[in-house]
């Protein structure tokens, strides 16, 4: 089964036969057997050659950089991908017609509330005082499958969002939660969220 592999430290990585060879700095060599990798990503120093390239693009496996804060920085993609001219045709399409941006937009943030609303739940039946961040998120929903533009949907989704963060500090015990801060993140779990993004962004782009 094909997995993720995660590059937290520095270090080297080359191909080796039909295989690659990772050299961790200051640490032991390991072996990732091509047949087990899905996807790389890279969140500190890599140094690597262009056989490797060649040989993530003979496999067909993409690979993602990151900065030292966690931000996304781009994606190495095998020609398979990149030539795939039907989807870039139908992509076009979608976005030159208002509908269909405005369908997708919406399904976005429905499902974005809808997990908002699955974990914030999970809390409540805990005993979180969470109901009435529970009802206003539901409102947000409610707004949002009547949404009429893409501007709307946007400052729904922002709403929403707020309201969401609103829970953290009473979820997270002793914990103060000062609200959501990208650049830089102030606090532990802003740059958890921000690490999220990243890899979530990384993930739908491979």
């Amino acid at each position: 089964m094909k997995k993720a592999f995660y590059f937290t430290t520095a270090g080297k990585l080359r191909r080796h036969q039909n295989t690659l060879l990772w050299h961790p700095k200051g640490g032991e060599p390991r072996h990732l057997p091509i047949e087990t990798v899905g996807e790389l990503y890279w969140m500190a120093p890599l140094r690597l050659g262009s056989s490797v390239l060649r040989f993530l693009g003979e496999r067909r496996i993409p690979a993602h950089t990151f900065s030292h804060y966690g931000h996304y920085r781009g994606t190495f993609l095998p020609k398979a991908y990149i030539l795939s001219g039907t989807v870039h045709l139908q992509q076009a399409r979608h976005i030159l017609s208002p509908k269909k941006r405005l369908f997708i937009a919406r399904q976005i943030v429905l499902g974005a509330i809808g997990g908002m609303l699955r974990n914030l739940s999970y809390y409540a039946n805990r005993g979180k005082p969470l109901y009435p961040l529970l009802e206003e998120l539901r409102e947000w929903e409610r707004q949002a499958q009547a949404a009429a533009s893409l501007s709307e949907v946007m400052g729904i989704e922002g709403s929403a969002r707020r309201a969401y963060y609103q829970a953290f500090s009473l979820i997270l015990e002793g914990w103060t939660w000062k609200g959501r801060v990208k650049r830089p993140p102030i606090d532990p779990i802003n740059a958890l969220l921000s690490l999220l993004n990243s890899l979530t962004y990384a993930a739908v782009v491979g």
